[in-house]
């Protein structure tokens, strides 16, 4: 019976009990409820916007459990809705535990409460999540950071890099804020230029540390910087710790460095480019020097091309072209080579052995005029270009005066013969003719007097060649008066216009009135123009025209033949004025022997240029009239 009532309170006591947790839990769930209806109706209102969102937007209860998820977090979580709702948040998420309990024990509302970024290895994605306390629990945020966190790990890469490459790189380079140019960095290259440590050079201004000689370019980088944001190629002049003056060749670009606007600055160090630059500038200008004042004639032609890159004084003064004549032309376009096989002879030995010298060519002047050449050559380098050097010695009067000795030689060499035997052999030859006069009077010998007449008229010949003989010789007598050599030449003119129409061809005087009288023996003289002229004539065919003209040049007086024959030969050439040295069919060979020892007597030498237009002789006579 005791038992039964003890149980029957018990009892009563067990439903009171339950009553009342019955009534906290209707209580609970209707506050839930209202919640829960709330909620669903704000959601309700603005569900198209929150739903329309990128970010991803969560809301739990005080319990943590999930009441709303929108689209863009399904995404994320990759998991439908029914498997979600209702769970808690920690149950997928543990590390939101914390950040929770401790925006629970701050108790405030409506205020971002934490902050978190998240890795999903699922989908390789990073997200940013924000924390709000609201009073019907807890709302989190869900933004895609992964572009920003790319970014950033790109931006730490490249920083990383940049760190690498400013740190090990050749160039020297530093960092100025760009508020006052005061350093924030340094390279290990800035260090071994400058003898500078980085704490030495940290937080200080290059000027102040005497590094920079003229601030004032400092200056205009920061101008520069600012109008273009970088720039190159400007040249600063620095000075090392240890006093040693160098040459920095600076680009610069306007940079963030440490969250603040800065210039990086990257010099190379041009100290001794710059000193060979000045070398070589000075030796430029001493070659230039030396090769355009030098006395010698020397031309640079390119390799490749053959065109003429540079010529000095003296070569324009020898080939008669002035300088801007000639660059950029070739030896054949401007007519140099008398003969263009000695052009061709001469390269093709550069091109074998790179070099010759002293090869004796013919070379045409401006003028038409030939002169004769010592030629050397040389291979040559110029600023990376292929080049020849020629060297042009001009040896034409060298030449002249060589057979103008040879000449004499031989002449004195025949006039000691002429001297010795010419009066030997005329003395026979006269007593010959006297017998053959004597024999032609005899009446019985009659029927001979052709023969006889024969006889004496080569006997008569042989003297006249034993009289031209003789007449080589300086040692022959001459007999000199005041004399006008345009006098002589007109005294001679109708005989010479006699020849020139019986050769059919037309003769021009052109005498120099200004001529001066000289002491010379005008039969000698008269000889030497017959001589000169009837050569020229002989030389010409029908048509052309023989010029005779007088010049008065410096101290001497000059006599010259201009015919348009077909020139001479450089066989016959050098035989000229040999006594007995013939190219006409009945010639004796000493008229020209003969003019070579009257000009020899007179002081005066005689000279021969010749070209396929035409030969010019000249007679030079020293003016000797006292």
């Amino acid at each position: 019976m005791l038992m039964k009532e003890m149980s029957t309170n018990e009892m009563l006591q067990r439903i009171e009990s339950l009553e009342e947790e019955n009534y906290r839990l209707r209580e609970k769930l209707i506050d839930n409820s209202r919640v829960i209806v709330e909620l669903e109706k704000l959601l309700h209102e603005k569900y198209h916007i929150l739903e329309g969102i990128t970010d991803g937007l969560v809301a739990v209860d005080h319990e943590w459990r999930y009441i709303y998820i929108n689209a863009a977090t399904y995404r994320f979580l990759s998991k439908e809705k029914e498997e979600v709702i209702g769970k808690k948040i920690t149950d997928y998420y543990p590390q939101y535990a914390e950040p929770l309990i401790a925006i629970k024990n701050r108790g405030k509302k409506c205020k971002l409460s934490a902050v978190l970024e998240e890795y999903s290895k699922q989908n390789d994605r990073w997200h940013e999540v924000l924390i709000y306390a609201v009073s019907t629990g807890y709302l989190f945020f869900f933004r895609d950071i992964t572009s920003r966190k790319k970014a950033e790990e790109a931006l730490i890469r490249s920083e990383e890099r940049f760190r690498k490459v400013f740190q090990k790189s050749p160039l020297s380079k530093h960092v100025l804020k760009l508020s006052d140019l005061t350093i924030v960095a340094v390279n290990d290259s800035f260090e071994e230029v400058t003898g500078y440590s980085r704490g030495e050079v940290i937080g200080n201004k290059c000027e102040d540390l005497a590094i920079a000689d003229k601030p004032d370019n400092l200056m205009e980088l920061e101008e520069k910087l600012l109008q273009y944001e970088r720039f190159d190629g400007l040249e600063l002049n620095i000075t090392t710790k240890a006093g040693e003056k160098r040459t920095m060749l600076c680009s610069a670009m306007l940079i963030e460095f440490n969250d603040e606007p800065c210039v990086l600055i990257s010099s190379e160090d041009i100290t001794e480019r710059k000193r060979f630059e000045e070398d070589l500038r000075l030796s430029e200008e001493r070659f230039r020097m030396v090769f355009l004042e030098s006395p010698i004639p020397l031309c640079v032609v390119d390799t490749d091309s053959k065109r003429i890159l540079a010529v000095n004084r003296s070569f324009e003064n020898t080939s008669g072209y002035l300088r801007e004549e000639m660059i950029g032309k070739t030896a054949v376009d401007l007519d140099f080579y008398y003969d263009l096989e000695d052009r061709n002879g001469s390269m093709n030995l550069l091109g074998i052995k790179g070099r010759y010298q002293n090869l004796e060519i013919k070379l045409s002047r401006k003028s038409g005029e030939t002169m004769v050449a010592l030629i050397s050559a040389e291979s040559i380098t110029i600023q990376g270009r292929r080049c020849f050097l020629f060297q042009v010695n001009d040896i034409t009067e060298k030449k002249r005066l060589e057979q103008e000795l040879l000449q004499l030689a031989r002449l004195n060499v025949i006039g000691q013969m002429s001297a010795g035997i010419g009066h030997e052999i005329r003395n026979p030859l006269t007593c010959v003719r006297g017998y053959l006069q004597f024999l032609k009077a005899r009446n019985e010998l009659a029927i001979y007097q052709d023969h006889f007449d024969v006889m004496i008229d080569e006997i008569d010949r042989a003297n006249g060649i034993i009289t031209e003989f003789l007449s080589i010789s300086k040692k022959s007598t001459s007999k000199k008066e005041l004399k006008n050599i345009n006098e002589i030449i007109r005294k001679l003119e109708p005989l010479l216009q006699a020849d020139g129409i019986n050769s059919k061809i037309e003769v021009s005087f052109q005498l120099d009135q200004n001529i001066e009288d000289l002491m010379v023996d005008e039969k000698e003289i008269r000889q030497l123009i017959l001589n000169l002229f009837r050569n020229g004539v002989d030389a010409m065919s029908e048509g052309g025209t023989m010029v005779v003209k007088t010049l008065k040049e410096d101290q001497n007086l000059l006599i010259i033949f201009q015919d348009q024959g077909p020139g001479i030969p450089e066989e016959i050439l050098k035989n000229i004025g040999v006594p007995f040295f013939t190219t006409k069919e009945n010639g004796t060979g000493l008229g020209l022997a003969v003019c070579y020892g009257i000009a020899a007597r007179h002081n005066g030498t005689i000279q021969f240029d010749t070209s396929p237009h035409g030969t010019t002789v000249t007679v030079r006579l020293k003016r000797l009239y006292t």
